[in-house]
């Protein structure tokens, strides 16, 4: 199974050899799902918060690329889905997934070590964290603490991202060197 382009860009992804871990992956996509805008985080800063009007959930709507830092930013079709949710206590998740993910028709068992390698290698194809954040309005960051991941190797990292926002409509474009010149687009649900 050939991994769409965007997992290719460094987001962490580990082979299908190295991947036994994921057995907890549904799990942590389980509680990704039950709401965590409402979740509070020992240390989650909510100072800034209300101004960068970050709250709600945001339903990824595409991505953009550009190749060198004077280049225009265009259209990138890159074939995903996903979700990012700020909460109101400073706690946040994101997860994405090729379109279709949710269309698996494997037998997934939750907490079972010996899956099958088809799962596997499905199950690698999302990439799911969830932590808290903090907001510098002053220049546009938000800094994701992310504390789980479905990447072992992200557990207690920071991820920064410069935002932007005009209406219902939310960019966040990584600032670290893996995932330069990339921006997503999102758009406000609720």
């Amino acid at each position: 199974m050939k991994l769409p382009e965007f997992f290719m860009l460094g987001m962490g992804f580990v082979t299908l050899n190295n991947m036994k871990y994921s057995k907890l992956l549904n799990g942590l996509l389980l509680g990704l799902s039950f709401g965590c805008s409402s979740l509070s985080f020992p240390g989650a800063q909510k100072q800034g918060t209300s101004e960068a009007g970050l709250w709600g959930y945001w339903r990824l709507d595409g991505a953009e690329r550009k190749e060198g830092e004077n280049a225009p930013w265009r259209e990138w079709e890159a074939g995903w889905q996903g979700y990012v949710l700020y909460g109101e206590s400073g706690g946040m998740a994101l997860h994405l997934s090729p379109v279709g993910y949710e269309e698996f028709e494997g037998d997934v068992r939750n907490f079972t070590p010996d899956q099958p390698d088809s799962v596997l290698a499905h199950l690698a194809l999302a990439y799911a964290y969830m932590g808290s954040y903090a907001v510098d309005v002053e220049r546009s960051l938000v800094t994701h603490t992310k504390k789980a991941s479905n990447n072992p190797t992200e557990w207690n990292q920071t991820s920064v991202r410069r935002y932007r926002r005009s209406g219902d409509t939310l960019w966040l474009e990584p600032l670290e060197e893996r995932n330069a010149g990339m921006r997503l687009r999102f758009l406000k649900e609720r």
